[in-house]
């Protein structure tokens, strides 16, 4: 897989800075602002970096690992939850409509097509098969999805779009982010797995237990489209195949929570400037994301104890990529507004 992301323009990053600095302020006084205005600018290789567009795609899929017990919840849910997501229900509906995001679904391939009608099929099968016993995604799945991912982000490049967010559905997913984090993080199972969508202590043991045999029945996957192949979802594989589509494009990428988390450290592990591209919206509070944002050294811009997905952490902290872009394009100089500047 040749993506061929190049890395952002940092010749341009002195001339960012002055802009940013000769702003009516002490230096540094907006903070994460300032990093993420820079941030922005750099990937849009311009002094004066704009939202275009904006648009979250929420890809679901279905988890075979889930015949393990892994979930207290039925893997009917994934389908359910897109029902609500169509009839404008749920938390990602209410946050997109508020901050006028576009919003796309995505079945990559839950348990059993629905055909709703605003939901776009890419469906890679009936769900994944079951980590624990065999690869989850086959190498004709792997590629497949890869594409699909890809197809829908030059869509929207080509659309006009330069701001794209990523969120999924998909029961058992944390699972497969926690054995995707363990072994591309080189992290304990223990500490990268968290409660999901709701494990009570004596399931949590359970599901540790299942994911540590799971993690060893697959020693010899170690590169990353290895780890996605044997762990990941079909979800999560074609949000990977977006993302680096999305990154060689020059979009302005930006990453929910836990589960889109692992799959953009999967990205960068693969591509390694893929990381220029990517804004890390909020810190869930599931365990195995601070891992990561350690792994990738990443601060992202909210913390709110959210454990959602679907998107809801994109949507949330969108407002603050609108502040730090109009700052950086209203806000007067110091010569502009004829205040005397720091001696």
């Amino acid at each position: 897989m040749n993506t061929n992301i190049q890395a952002v323009n940092s010749d341009l990053a002195a001339r960012i800075q002055a802009r940013i600095d000769a702003k009516t302020k002490p230096i540094g006084a907006l903070g994460q602002l300032e990093s993420t205005a820079k941030k922005i600018a750099l990937i849009q290789n311009s002094l004066e970096p704009k939202l275009k567009k904006a648009h979250i795609l929420l890809f679901a899929g279905d988890h075979g690992l889930c015949d393990e017990g892994i979930s207290p919840y039925p893997q009917a849910v994934t389908g359910e939850m897109l029902k609500n997501f169509q009839s404008g229900g749920a938390a990602i509906n209410v946050f997109a409509r508020q901050h006028q995001i576009d919003l796309s679904i995505i079945d990559c391939g839950i348990k059993t097509a629905l055909g709703l009608e605003s939901v776009q099929e890419m469906r890679l099968g009936e769900g994944t098969a079951n980590a624990k016993l065999q690869d989850a995604i086959t190498a004709k799945q792997l590629i497949k999805g890869l594409a699909n991912g890809a197809t829908l982000a030059n869509k929207l490049f080509q659309d006009g779009c330069n701001t794209l967010g990523f969120g999924e559905m998909g029961i058992g997913n944390s699972s497969a982010a926690a054995l995707i984090t363990a072994r591309l993080c080189d992290a304990p199972i223990d500490l990268s797995a968290g409660t999901g969508t709701g494990c009570d202590p004596e399931q949590l043991k359970h599901k540790k237990k299942v994911l540590r045999k799971t993690l060893e029945n697959h020693q010899n996957a170690l590169t990353p489209l290895e780890v996605m192949s044997a762990f990941g979802g079909f979800e999560m594989l074609t949000a990977m195949g977006a993302m680096l589509k999305g990154a060689q494009l020059g979009m302005t990428l930006l990453i929910d929570g836990f589960i889109m988390s692992s799959v953009a450290l999967a990205a960068v592990k693969q591509e390694t400037h893929a990381l220029d591209y990517m804004i890390f919206c909020h810190e869930s509070a599931s365990p195995g994301h601070r891992i990561i944002l350690d792994e990738l050294k990443q601060q992202p811009l909210l913390s709110l104890g959210m454990r959602l997905g679907e998107g809801t952490g994109v949507a949330v902290a969108f407002p603050i990529l609108q502040s730090a872009c109009a700052f950086m394009n209203e806000m007067a100089t110091f010569e502009a507004a004829e205040v005397s500047a720091k001696i």
